[in-house]
């Protein structure tokens, strides 16, 4: 059952991707009208800023066409290179299960360091991209979800999505937004360092399409075993993404691996019936009844707040965390919005991820996971 289905939300959509692209520019210009992508202004963007957003998710063989639009209508325009923009990928859940879900989030955690890496210093440690390792405020919700449907508590699991846990302003701002999952079906991936080279936006959905090709292969546990029992982990780097894997291989990689591992084995851990998962929500919901799962859950309250007041708000918010990474263990590079990991949470993190090394997985999940 998918999970659109699975909660009555909109029907399932068509397409893999969502992309958004922000832009800021030397000189104003009028914006142009695009098949592919609709135009949007950004608080948070300065020097003409505007938000380029496909107006429809599109399947991944789409993608060079979209982006080939976009460079050809803009080829006249003078883009600045600002730490402000960023990319915003929007991967399809709808037609997914919730066990694939979870193999994807799992993935994406495995990952997690690697990608961030590849995305260069300013988008390590940024405030608008925070990885796990950082705030790891999304993996554990998502591992609370995952844990209650383990218990078949059907409400529960309702209540957890629409009810608040879900919450947009606590979730929003890491590297993979999960709080777009009730909002958009989607899970969003925020990494990316904003480019209007569609080369280097087009090798970055590559590389999550091939974490997604590789995921929805595995049930969550799957992954990991299948981790534990490679040891090369180049053989696994080129075996999950190809050639692009010269992009991503570092002297850092075992230590990126092995911290990401530790997250990714929250969410497998989460539940010891991934392969029967799918299939005991279908039936809990065939026998309490859509209509009826439906109604015992709160309906998600609409935003009573204009547009100004929204817009308003938003600035606040951004001000107060630009003031927060302004201090001395901080990296003041326009307007401080990269934050520098200092020493001690580094080593933190290294500490914590060395307890889930490859040698111990066998201890968290015994000798048949």
């Amino acid at each position: 059952m998918n999970y659109v289905k699975r909660l009555g939300f909109a029907k399932p959509s068509a397409g893999d991707f969502g992309i958004e692209i922000e832009t800021e520019s030397a000189n104003s210009y009028p914006v142009p009208r695009m098949s592919y992508w609709k135009c949007d202004t950004d608080g948070s963007l300065r020097n003409f800023g505007i938000e380029y957003i496909l107006r429809k998710p599109i399947n991944y063989k789409e993608v060079d066409s979209a982006l080939e639009e976009f460079s050809s209508t803009l080829v006249d325009v003078k883009f600045l290179d600002s730490v402000y923009t960023s990319i915003h990928v929007h991967v399809n859940i709808s037609r997914m299960t919730l066990s694939e879900i979870a193999s994807f989030y799992t993935a994406y955690c495995l990952f997690e360091e690697v990608l961030t890496r590849y995305c260069g210093p300013t988008r390590n440690g940024n405030l608008f991209c925070l990885k796990n390792s950082l705030a790891n405020r999304g993996v554990n919700t998502l591992s609370r979800l995952y844990r209650t449907i383990d218990s078949g508590d059907l409400r529960e699991i309702d209540n957890i999505l629409c009810n608040g846990t879900f919450n947009e302003n606590q979730l929003k701002y890491a590297a993979c937004n999960i709080a777009t999952m009730c909002r958009f079906q989607s899970l969003e991936i925020r990494t990316h360092k904003g480019t209007t080279n569609v080369a280097e936006i087009k090798r970055w959905i590559d590389i999550i399409e091939c974490i997604k090709t590789f995921s929805m292969q595995f049930k969550p546990n799957e992954i990991i075993k299948y981790f534990y029992q490679e040891k090369n982990k180049l053989t696994i780097m080129r075996s999950i993404f190809g050639d692009l894997n010269t992009y991503l291989v570092t002297d850092n990689l075992d230590r990126d691996l092995s911290v990401g591992l530790f997250y990714a084995l929250q969410i497998a851990k989460s539940s010891s019936k991934w392969d029967k998962l799918d299939k005991l929500i279908e039936e809990k919901v065939k026998i309490l009844g859509q209509d009826s799962v439906e109604k015992k859950s709160a309906p998600r309250q609409r935003d009573a707040r204009t547009n100004e007041e929204f817009d308003a708000q938003t600035r606040q918010a951004r001000a107060a965390m630009l003031n927060a990474v302004r201090q001395p263990d901080t990296l003041n590079r326009e307007w401080g919005e990269t934050v520098t990991i200092n020493a001690r949470t580094t080593a933190a993190t290294d500490t914590r991820a060395a307890a889930y090394t490859i040698g111990n997985i066998v201890d968290e999940f015994g000798e048949d996971f």
